[in-house]
């Protein structure tokens, strides 16, 4: 069961009971969502930080990155664009910090690797 921590945060309940307004969410597994709650669903603008080290600040649907966003990895990788369903869709930049370049992607369905559908390669 994940932990709702609204200390602080302007929120009100629908009349199902449901959390609207801004708020923390805590799960089992440590992973953290701060940000909007719509109908007792994280949705609107917010930040997810996973168990796994990965941050990702942007659009929220259900839960997901949906829309615009950052996502940062543990390993330094930043991957700034468009996202569905949880997943990078459409365009976006993925800078490698191993590589110390940029790749300009345009991520379709499904994707199978990050350098799939590799548009361009900036070096800087």
């Amino acid at each position: 069961k994940a932990n709702l921590d609204l200390q602080g945060n302007r929120v009100a309940l629908t009349k199902d009971q449901e959390l609207e307004g801004r708020g923390k969410q805590t799960e089992p597994d440590g992973s953290v969502y701060e940000g909007d709650f719509e109908n007792g669903n994280a949705r609107g603008r917010g930040t997810i930080k996973s168990a796994d080290g990965r941050v990702y600040e942007g659009d929220i649907e259900n839960g997901e990155p949906h829309g615009r966003g950052i996502e940062k990895f543990p390993d330094g990788d930043v991957y700034e664009g468009d996202y569905e369903d949880g997943e990078p869709h459409g365009r976006g930049i993925w800078k490698y910090a191993f590589l110390r370049s940029v790749l300009i992607m345009n991520f379709q369905r499904p994707i199978s690797s990050r350098v799939s559908f590799t548009l361009g390669i900036n070096e800087g």
